[in-house]
């Protein structure tokens, strides 16, 4: 699952572009080179994790790199042109397992 600061230039909520290939996982942290590119391998608690193998987990990331108090009305409509349809039906399915400061923000992007 990428960083939070790279999910976040990923759905253009952010114009920096992170230095580091920086990737969360459930696994040991580790430095790999693949081809050119060196990518780091980051150790991430259980409960950052849960989103991984769902197409929101970009989402979950932006959202944690933007931080509960910047998320306004330009960032949830920036997500909501970024997503999907399908991708937000996720969100009222996988809403009880997400930090509930996220659960309202969720709800508002799904209806966009």
């Amino acid at each position: 699952m990428p960083s939070a600061s790279k999910a976040a230039n990923m759905l253009g909520l952010s114009t920096q572009v992170p230095a580091q290939n920086v990737y969360l996982t459930d696994g040991r942290s580790k430095t790999v080179k693949v081809g050119k590119q060196v990518v780091r391998l980051k150790h991430a608690a259980p409960s950052k994790m849960v989103f991984a193998d769902s197409p929101n987990a970009n989402v979950m990331q932006a959202l944690r790199s933007i931080g509960r108090k910047n998320v306004g009305d330009d960032v949830v409509k920036q997500i909501a042109r970024a997503v999907p349809r399908k991708t937000k039906d996720d969100f009222i399915r996988l809403s009880p397992v997400a930090p509930d400061w996220t659960r309202p923000i969720m709800k508002r992007i799904a209806s966009e």
